[in-house]
């Protein structure tokens, strides 16, 4: 029983809703918020908006649990037509941009509450255009919290240079990489937490590898 969550689905013929969430503690409670997550975009209409969709997800999980319960996660609306992909980054902070084999910056002043711990909740937006082979990579903490034999953390930069070294490889490659590059630094140290990342590529009109 997990309160790692992702979701990347096609709303429109152009448009994408893709989302990586956290959800604070463990076990039954967190899997139970874990579980509300997926029933509400199961329903969701989300052509209101990543906006709306994060209030109302808000007021659904302070409702719920008085603000005992929270959630950190990123956000994000993509048009694969015109590259733009809307961001919120709702206390996540986890997330890199990879671009031909380079680590960009992604500049943003926008800083938002996680989700659950206020009533009140207006979320701010961060824009960016991606270019035709951009690799988008946003990390649950259980990855960049994990500790070896030694004590060591297995830190996103660690990360970031698996995916920059290997970023003109298939996602698939990429993604068997980064794990068997984690449990080769793990050893035998039993699992920090849930452990989830997501890697999104803007791919050229005559590829297939979103």
């Amino acid at each position: 029983m997990g309160g790692d969550f992702y979701l990347s689905r096609k709303i429109t013929e152009n448009d994408w809703v893709i989302m990586l969430c956290d959800v604070s503690g463990k076990g039954v409670a967190a899997s139970i918020v874990t579980a509300m997550l997926y029933g509400i975009t199961r329903t969701y209409d989300f052509k209101k908006g990543l906006k709306a969709f994060v209030k109302d997800l808000n007021a659904l999980i302070f409702e719920t649990f008085g603000g005992d319960r929270f959630l950190t996660g990123i956000f994000m609306l993509f048009n694969e037509e015109t590259g733009k992909m809307i961001i919120l980054d709702m206390g996540h902070s986890y997330l890199s941009l990879i671009r031909e084999g380079r680590l960009v910056k992604i500049s943003s002043d926008v800083d938002n509450l996680p989700i659950g711990i206020s009533e009140d909740l207006t979320p701010r937006a961060g824009v960016m255009t991606l270019e035709y082979g951009d690799i988008i990579m946003t990390v649950t903490d259980g990855l960049v919290e994990q500790k070896n034999g030694k004590g060591e953390f297995y830190e996103m930069e660690r990360m970031q240079h698996i995916v920059k070294v290997n970023s003109d490889c298939a996602l698939e490659d990429i993604r068997d990489t980064v794990l068997a590059d984690f449990e080769h630094f793990r050893e035998e140290t039993p699992y920090h937490d849930d452990m989830t990342f997501l890697l999104i590529r803007y791919p050229h009109p005559e590829e297939d590898d979103f």
